[in-house]
């Protein structure tokens, strides 16, 4: 019994990594997703500025304020 139970766990805890794995998207595919928006607003990323630039410039609000709003929303979860 001890043996079959430590089985479960083993496929168990293979089944978990596997659905984490599939569920991360990777980091590029946020960042394209952000740029078809920006460009859906008419907004281009210039070749200077850094995404966060390019996003805070966007919404109207300065880079420093961004990052403390994804600050924030980042702590309430």
């Amino acid at each position: 019994m001890r043996q079959s139970l430590h089985k479960r766990l083993a496929r168990l805890e293979q089944d978990v990594q596997a659905c984490r794995a599939s569920a991360k998207p990777e980091s590029s595919d946020h960042i394209e997703l952000i740029r078809g928006w920006l460009r859906a607003w008419g907004v281009e990323q210039q070749p200077e500025e850094r995404m966060a630039e390019t996003l805070s410039r966007a919404l109207g609000i300065h880079p420093v304020e961004l990052r403390d709003r994804l600050r924030r929303l980042a702590c309430a979860q």
